[in-house]
């Protein structure tokens, strides 16, 4: 399976476990570690869903920056699990303390177009990731990293 389609799966499983856990705990930190939103009470019809796909869109953003590094070491379907993880538990709790009035956002911190709470935590999440899987099977063996030694 090609990058491009498990990015599409991606987006459709993190949209739904954004939308059943996430997007309730990254928002109405006041101040906190964990956002104290309501579960499942989002109104399409109103502004909250603009909020809701703007969360969703960078939570998205997070969670496939993680797909790069995890490519050809993961199964589609472990990947998935991962990813809907990532988007339910991981990002909404960080996103919190910034953009949900968590204790980052009490203390004044501001983020530069979410460097430090999307692309880190998917940068990080990525080596993680890639620490714990470790290299490619096949690609850096004895016999082709001595041809190109040489």
């Amino acid at each position: 399976m090609n990058i491009i389609s498990k990015n599409f799966f991606d987006i459709c499983a993190s949209a739904l476990s954004f939308y059943l856990v996430g997007y309730a705990l990254s928002t109405n930190a006041k101040g906190g570690i964990v956002g104290k939103g309501k579960f499942l009470t989002l109104n399409f019809e109103s502004e909250d869903f603009l909020d809701w796909f703007y969360k969703f869109s960078l939570c998205t953003t997070s969670s496939t920056l993680v797909a790069g590094s995890l490519a050809e070491r993961t199964y589609v379907d472990t990947y998935i699990v991962f990813s809907a993880f990532m988007t339910a538990i991981i990002y909404p709790i960080s996103s919190s303390w910034v953009i949900g009035n968590g204790w980052l956002y009490d203390l004044g911190f501001h983020d530069a177009s979410g460097a430090g709470y999307i692309h880190m935590l998917g940068g990080v999440a990525g080596l993680v990731g890639t620490l714990i899987l470790g290299p490619r099977v096949g690609v850096f063996d004895q016999s082709t990293t001595s041809k190109l030694v040489k």
